[in-house]
């Protein structure tokens, strides 16, 4: 199994099952960059709603939410629940890919970013396999939302709401923690006061909810 960026990760799972929650895409190659621009807007605010835990408006948001997590969700459920293993565990440093057994599992974990270069030697460690080359397939350039996508990672810049849902938490420490810091990759990185004012801004809003879903019991 592999560890991946977050945000990268989040944005290809995004992508996947993208004309279930925006239907109204056509791909037509003159509406690329308004689509793009669309689907970025609808992107950050469901990630966005996310942060701030507040209730998906449809069915459709709904969907598209599962896709907005990081990795480490899916590690600390179905692999951890499957396997016994936490993968937090796992020394990989900087390592392209670690070996190690747990629970009676052999575990080959792989950075998804080195698994390219570092095929070949994975699998001559797995499987004394020669030297492998990976096939050009699963590429999202190469899917027919392509051109979307290349106008989409151009348009993207990190928000604060995104920092904080993929960034502030323990895969990304254990994992990738220059991300926090990267000022190249991560523009307009949240500060403490906006991490605070996500915070504060979540609260109040389960608070009203709250108070408002009490008035209407005892009507």
């Amino acid at each position: 199994t592999g560890i991946r960026d977050p945000v990268e990760y989040c944005v290809s799972a995004f992508f996947q099952n993208l004309d279930v929650y925006c239907p109204w895409i056509t791909y037509d190659d003159k509406a690329t960059a308004n689509e793009a621009a669309s689907v970025l807007n609808y992107f950050n605010r469901i990630v966005r709603e996310q942060a701030l835990n507040i209730p998906p408006s449809s069915a459709l948001d709904s969907i598209a939410r599962q896709k907005v997590s990081h990795p480490g969700m899916w590690f600390a459920g179905e692999f951890k629940e499957f396997t016994g293993i936490d993968i937090r565990n796992a020394s990989m440093g900087s390592a392209p890919f670690v070996q190690f057994r747990a629970n009676g599992f052999d575990v080959f974990l792989y950075r998804f970013e080195a698994l390219a270069s570092a095929l070949p030697m994975l699998m001559q460690t797995v499987a004394g396999a020669g030297t492998l080359a990976p096939p050009a397939v699963n590429v999202g350039s190469e899917k027919k939302y392509g051109p979307i996508y290349e106008e989409f990672k151009r348009r993207f810049a990190v928000t604060a709401y995104t920092r904080y849902l993929l960034l502030q938490n323990e895969y990304t420490r254990r994992f990738y923690p220059d991300l926090l810091a990267s000022k190249s990759l991560h523009e307009g990185a949240v500060n403490w006061i906006a991490y605070l004012g996500i915070r504060i801004f979540g609260a109040v809003f389960r608070v009203i909810t709250l108070v408002k879903a009490r008035a209407y019991n005892r009507k």
